[in-house]
């Protein structure tokens, strides 16, 4: 089968969105600000630290008033708050021990549309498929915060690692019920949906199993 090509759907976000999200994970800036060295925006940093990343009020966070209240242009607090939440990622990925700190070592990968995110940290129990997961911190990456639990995944051996994937929106739990058989009847297959939209699967299904 032919897939049309079409363009990605790929989350953009604002600078106010990523800032939000790292102020929810005050404890890894500090893990960054470890290794920070000589980075741009390591003064920066520590000032967001030292205050805590976000007031403890209603009014929003913007972009000018983190300029004019840190004495940094506009143009540098864009560029650095992007730098801390990319790099972030990059510790977790080199370091993940740093993330990893209690409970349950496993590694999450989420998945919303065509924007992916992944972080190995430590949880307090595991999570059972199709059950809802908040995960503000990746939202900037993937465009939501809110998940399903698509998948668990167990591997035994030397250590034992678990793999939690996990999808963007709500589950459908008839849809995940008809689109199983349109797998095992081989009318959708692996590549289907791999290649195809979860649109353009619901179009299939549609017409595989008309109301």
């Amino acid at each position: 089968m032919k897939y049309k090509k079409r363009d990605p759907i790929v989350h953009i976000p604002t600078t106010q969105e990523i800032f939000h999200c790292l102020s929810r994970a005050i404890e890894w800036c500090r893990n960054l600000r470890q290794v920070a060295g000589d980075k741009p925006y390591r003064d920066f940093l520590d000032w967001l630290i030292t205050r805590e990343m976000f007031p403890k009020g209603p009014d929003k966070i913007t972009v000018v008033k983190l300029a004019k209240d840190s004495k940094a242009s506009s143009r540098n607090i864009k560029l650095w708050v992007a730098q801390i939440y990319d790099d972030i990622f990059e510790l977790n990925e080199t370091s993940p021990e740093l993330f990893q700190k209690d409970g349950i070592k496993v590694s999450m990968y989420f998945k919303n549309f065509d924007s992916f995110a992944g972080l190995d940290i430590s949880v307090t129990c595991i999570p059972r498929e199709h059950e809802q997961v908040s995960f503000p911190f990746v939202k900037a990456k993937v465009g939501t915060d809110l998940f399903y639990v698509d998948m668990v995944r167990n591997e035994f051996g030397p250590d034992h690692t678990v793999e939690i994937w996990v999808k963007g929106g709500f589950v459908n739990k008839y849809r995940e019920l008809i689109l199983n058989k349109a797998e095992f009847q081989g009318r959708i297959g692996w590549m289907d949906i791999h290649h195809q939209k979860p649109f353009e699967i619901d179009e299939r299904l549609n017409k595989i199993y008309p109301h």
